[in-house]
């Protein structure tokens, strides 16, 4: 085991240029809390930061999020959106280590996929056509300085400068050792024993990095919240109620003739309507106006016609502006929002919020999560800036995968 250089330290070495380059966000932002100078634009930076930044002028024209970027793709390949995104996740998962993608990809789908894939504007589009000697904003550097280049991926690398800058070492010479080690009997044990450590006083000075799909995780949320510690759940801050509620209220709504009061009751009132009691055990299809209160009857006529409806006369009918924004961009991204509601479209929006993370429009972090200990992603975590980082289960589950993955460098 090798020890990793302090942020402090880094900063130390980097702060006399006009911008340093690293692909660990969280080191990027840490080094940004640090400047005690005037600085105009960026210090820090990663090159995928860099990527976006420099599209327009590497490219000419803006980019597409995913959603919009699967959308193009299903309609070229004329296949569903979850298999055209699985292929896609493939494609950048290729691209970080090698710029030969298409050797690595074993079937014909996959390749049409690849094909129309190229030819849109994309974040890895912009990397792989990167120049830094004909970049006007590299031009105008004073000096640039690279932390970890050794860790930098294929796309990274393309933002490396031809010239002269100042490579810095993530770790010390020094070596680093357990001077003591305990054994801890099981998950519960282990998290209790780190939760302990912490200083209830100063949550906010401690880090707990895990193998998220690991039941440590589970263990560890357990011990905070019953320790009623804040925490930072870094692991999953996405709040999608909006979308869900009108994903949920299409789900429902197909299902119009045999759903009853109890089935819509909650969504009903998420939109300001209501119901008389008694009623839940009555088929939502036989109230009348005298059964309900509020917009329930408006609501009931959505769902009646939801078929004859399209996505965005749904959306304008059921939502407030907030939620009529947020809804909005997403299916304007899948090009669905003049299309008619359908079983099999409302499924493809499903898969669409639940697994793409391109969602930026709709995060959102709970107000308790925002401060207190952080909990991160051991795959996600080269870099934490706080005083005090436990790690647990430091197991072979940590390791990358590599197996079947011929474009990856083992070592």
């Amino acid at each position: 085991m090798k020890r990793a250089k302090t942020v402090d330290e880094i900063y130390e070495e980097v702060r006399d240029h006009s911008l340093v380059i690293t692909n660990d966000a969280a080191l990027a932002t840490a080094l940004n809390a640090r400047v005690d100078r005037p600085v105009v634009g960026f210090f820090a930076v990663t090159p995928r930061m860099l990527a976006k930044l420099l599209a327009t002028e590497t490219l000419g024209v803006p980019l597409k999020n995913d959603l919009e970027l699967i959308s193009i793709i299903c309609k070229d390949v004329d296949s569903s959106f979850r298999f055209v995104h699985a292929e896609v996740e493939n494609i950048r998962e290729i691209s970080r280590y090698t710029s030969d993608v298409r050797k690595h990809l074993h079937s014909r789908f996959s390749r049409l996929v690849y094909d129309s894939y190229s030819r849109i504007p994309t974040l890895e589009m912009v990397m792989e056509r990167f120049d830094p000697d004909k970049s006007r904003f590299y031009s105008e550097q004073e000096s640039i300085a690279i932390v970890g280049v050794e860790l930098f991926d294929n796309l990274d690398k393309k933002f490396t400068p031809y010239g002269d800058f100042t490579e810095v070492d993530l770790f010390t010479s020094e070596p680093f050792e357990f001077d003591t080690a305990y054994e801890i009997g099981n998950d519960r044990q282990l998290a209790e024993n780190a939760v302990a450590l912490i200083d209830a006083s100063r949550p906010s000075d401690y880090a707990i990095v895990v193998n998220v799909s690991s039941p440590l995780t589970d263990a560890v949320r357990a011990s905070l919240y019953r320790r009623r510690l804040p925490f930072i759940n870094s692991l999953n801050v996405r709040d999608l109620a909006q979308i869900r509620d009108y994903i949920n209220f299409l789900r429902l709504g197909l299902n119009y003739d045999t759903i009853r009061v109890r089935h819509v009751k909650e969504i009903f009132s998420n939109y300001n309507g209501f119901f008389r009691k008694g009623r839940e055990k009555y088929l939502l299809s036989k109230q009348t106006e005298d059964d309900m209160r509020e917009r329930a009857s408006e609501l009931q006529d959505i769902m009646r016609n939801i078929r004859n409806l399209t996505f965005g006369e749904v959306r304008d009918r059921l939502c407030d502006r907030r939620a009529r924004i947020q809804v909005g961009i997403v299916i304007d991204s899948l090009a669905i929002t003049d299309e008619k509601v359908t079983s099999h479209l409302m499924e493809e929006l499903t898969y669409a919020v639940d697994n793409v993370s391109d969602l930026r429009h709709n995060e959102e972090i709970p107000i308790e999560e925002k401060v207190g200990v952080l909990v991160a992603d051991c795959r996600n975590s080269a870099f934490i800036d706080r005083p005090v980082v436990i790690y647990l289960g430091m197991e072979q589950d940590w390791n990358h995968k590599v197996l079947g993955k011929r474009y990856l460098d083992v070592e």
